[in-house]
């Protein structure tokens, strides 16, 4: 299996390129495929082989790019060991580890799992749809918690291959669907999920570890109208030039847009939510389609004198854009 994405992580070096991260039965890699339809091919990163591999099968990613979880399909089948998933550090892309093991106190056969906020919702055959906090992931010797579960076959238990094949965490409804090897599917709603492990002190670290991090410069929330689809939705931009549309009920990232090496200082809404806008360093205002996330036109001009101060960069503006 494999998971492509427009890397936004920490690792300065590979920032905006298409990055896969492949599961090949013997190993996990890090492809950079940026310029493979160009006849140039694809490069390797890396290559990890981790301790007691058997069969690496399928794994995700966590929104912010850190954080990767693999499930081996063979360990527990062969080694008769409580479900393992292997979470591994990939801040370095050229370097991955693994950070630390988590083992389940069941021991049902790992298929396929996705990460939506805080939680990772596992298809693990025999043992259904299981649910695990992920709050503490990034921290080197901590546990995932399991924090809720669904056996879509009860009287299946054990090493088995019948059960829950794969899982789908990411409607707007928090609805999950998980479907079976042989009976279909099941539509589950999950409650109660609260991240028991959400508070926690977080201290500055030197700028090597930070690693190219960006303070975030200014947050808008959507406006709600009749027509909005998904509503809760928070837009962030940064220094480093990105811009991010959060779901805040599910705390997953939709969206994100570079204008990278513009650093942003301030965005608005128009009143519909149908356009916003963003403005900084370049002292250029960009005014975007919601719907469709595109750069629909960019407002230039005034002095641009390169002076220290407020007189070289916009730093705030505020929306009255009404509709043609």
């Amino acid at each position: 299996d494999a998971q492509c994405v427009v890397y936004r992580g920490p690792d300065a070096e590979h920032f905006g390129r298409e990055i896969c991260f492949l599961f090949t039965g013997d190993d996990v890699r890090v492809v950079d495929v940026t310029d493979a339809s160009d006849g140039g091919g694809d490069v390797t990163l890396s290559k990890l082989g981790y301790e007691g591999v058997r069969y690496a099968h399928q794994g995700w990613l966590t929104c912010d790019h850190t954080t990767l979880f693999v499930d081996d399909e063979l360990d527990e089948y062969y080694d008769g060991i409580g479900t393992k998933t292997f979470v591994l550090d990939v801040a370095d892309l050229d370097a991955p580890r693994v950070r630390f093991v988590h083992t389940a106190d069941t021991a049902f056969i790992d298929h396929n799992q996705y990460v939506n906020g805080a939680f990772l919702y596992q298809a693990n055959y025999a043992g259904g749809l299981r649910i695990l906090d992920i709050s503490n992931a990034e921290l080197d010797g901590r546990e995932l918690v399991e924090v809720a579960h669904f056996d879509l076959v009860p009287s299946k238990q054990g090493n088995s291959w019948d059960g829950a094949w794969n899982v789908y965490p990411f409607l707007a409804s928090g609805r999950v669907v998980v479907n079976e090897m042989n009976s279909g599917m099941a539509i589950v709603k999950p409650t109660g999920l609260l991240v028991e492990t959400r508070s926690r002190r977080v201290t500055a670290r030197d700028a090597a570890d930070v690693n190219g991090a960006s303070p975030t410069c200014c947050i808008r929330f959507r406006p709600n109208t009749a027509s909005s689809k998904t509503r809760n939705v928070l837009l962030a931009v940064d220094a480093a030039g990105i811009v991010k549309h959060w779901h805040v009920t599910s705390m997953k990232c939709l969206h994100t847009t570079s204008e990278d090496p513009n650093q942003i200082y301030a965005l608005d809404y128009r009143p519909d939510g149908l356009k916003f806008a963003t403005a900084g360093q370049d002292y250029q205002v960009r005014l975007y389609d919601e719907a469709t996330k595109t750069l629909q036109s960019t407002l230039s001009g005034g002095l641009g004198y390169q002076r220290v101060g407020h007189s070289n960069r916009s730093e705030e503006h505020t929306s009255e854009l009404q509709s043609p």
